[in-house]
C-alpha cells in the first residue's frame, strides 16, 4: 500500500517537472520570436484584419457542431446516453472550463454531470477515451494526407498508409485500454470496443474529420486577417491545425502540455508565411479557441435545453 502511494506520488512529481519543462520551452520560443522580430510584429498587429477576426469567431460552430455529434453517437454505441438533447446540453457544459490549464477540469465536470443522469464515471470515461483516440487518429491522417514536405505525400500514397493504418486503431485502443484504466474498467471498455465494427469506427473517424476541416477553415480565415494566404493553401493550412491539434491531444495523455500546441502550429504555419505572422495567427487562434467555444457552447446547451422541452 505505501509503496503504491510512493509511485503515485512520485508520478506526480514527474508530471509537475514535465509540465514544468514544457512550459518554460513554450515560454522561451515565444520570447525569442517577440525579441527577433518586434518590428514586423507590430506591423501585423497595424494592419490587423478585424473583420475577418469577427467572422471566424461567428462561423465557429463549423469545427465544433461535429463534434457534439461525434459525442452523441459514441455515448449511444457505449450504452451511456441515447437523449440527443441531452448530450449536447451536457457535453457542451462540459466544455466550459475545458481550456483552463490541464484536462482534469473539464474530464470531471463532464462525469458529474452525467452522474447526475445516472450514467456511471467509467462510462463517461471511456466516451472520453474514445473520442480522444478518434480526434488523434483522424488528425494525424489528415495532417499525413495533405503534407507538402514529403514526395510520399505528394504522389497519394498517404491515402493508402492512413487506410492500411486504419485496423490498427483497434489494438490501439486496447492497449491504451490495458494501461489507462483500472481493472474493473478495463474489463468494461474491452466489451464496449469489442462491439466497435468497422462501420461505426469510419463514421466516427468522417465526424472526427469534419470537426478538423472545419477547425482548419478557421485557422485559414484568421492566417488572412493577418497576412494573405492563397486559396490553394487550405488544405495544407488544414493539415497544419490537424497535425498541431492531433499532437496536443497525444501529448495531453502525458502530461497538460500547456503552450505546446501554439509552438506546434507555429512552426508548422511557418512553412506557409513568414515566422513573425505565424507566431501571431497562433496567439489568434488561441484566443479564438478561449473565447468562441465557451461563447457557442453555452448557445449550443441553452438550445438544447429550449428544444427538449
Amino acid at each position: 500500500m505505501l509503496r503504491e502511494e510512493y509511485t503515485q506520488v512520485k508520478v506526480k512529481k514527474i508530471g509537475v517537472l514535465v509540465n514544468a519543462v514544457m512550459l518554460g520551452v513554450s515560454l522561451l520560443f515565444v520570447l525569442y520570436i517577440v525579441h527577433a522580430s518586434w518590428n514586423q510584429l507590430q506591423l501585423y498587429f497595424k494592419y490587423l484584419n478585424y473583420w475577418l477576426l469577427a467572422f471566424a469567431i461567428l462561423i465557429y460552430p463549423l469545427g465544433f457542431l461535429p463534434l457534439l455529434m461525434m459525442w452523441h453517437k459514441i455515448m449511444s454505441y457505449i450504452g451511456g446516453c441515447h437523449d440527443l438533447y441531452t448530450n449536447i446540453r451536457l457535453y457542451s457544459l462540459s466544455c466550459l472550463p475545458k481550456r483552463l490549464p490541464g484536462t482534469v477540469w473539464y474530464i470531471s465536470s463532464r462525469v458529474a454531470l452525467y452522474q447526475e443522469c445516472q450514467v456511471k464515471p467509467a462510462i463517461t470515461l471511456m466516451a472520453t477515451f474514445i473520442e480522444t483516440i478518434c480526434l488523434t487518429f483522424s488528425g494525424f491522417s489528415i495532417s499525413l494526407l495533405v503534407g507538402t514536405t514529403s514526395a510520399l505525400f505528394s504522389q497519394g500514397k498517404g491515402i493508402v498508409i492512413c487506410l492500411l493504418l486504419l485496423p490498427l486503431a483497434f489494438p490501439m485502443w486496447g492497449l491504451l485500454a490495458r494501461r489507462g484504466f483500472g481493472p474493473q474498467e478495463r474489463k468494461g471498455l474491452m466489451m464496449i470496443i469489442d462491439k466497435f465494427n468497422l462501420r461505426s469506427a469510419l463514421l466516427l473517424l468522417g465526424i472526427s474529420v469534419l470537426a478538423w476541416t472545419g477547425g482548419g477553415l478557421l485557422l485559414y480565415i484568421l492566417s488572412n486577417a493577418v497576412t494573405e494566404v492563397p486559396m490553394t493553401r487550405l488544405p495544407s493550412v488544414i493539415g497544419i491545425w490537424s497535425g498541431a491539434g492531433a499532437f496536443s491531444l497525444s501529448v495531453g495523455l502525458l502530461a497538460q502540455g500547456l503552450g505546446l500546441r501554439e509552438v506546434a502550429l507555429t512552426a508548422l504555419l511557418a512553412y506557409e508565411m513568414p515566422l513573425p505572422a505565424a507566431a501571431i495567427v497562433s496567439l489568434l487562434f488561441r484566443l479564438l479557441l478561449t473565447l468562441g467555444e465557451p461563447l457557442w457552447a453555452l448557445v449550443a446547451a441553452w438550445l438544447a435545453h429550449k428544444a427538449a422541452k
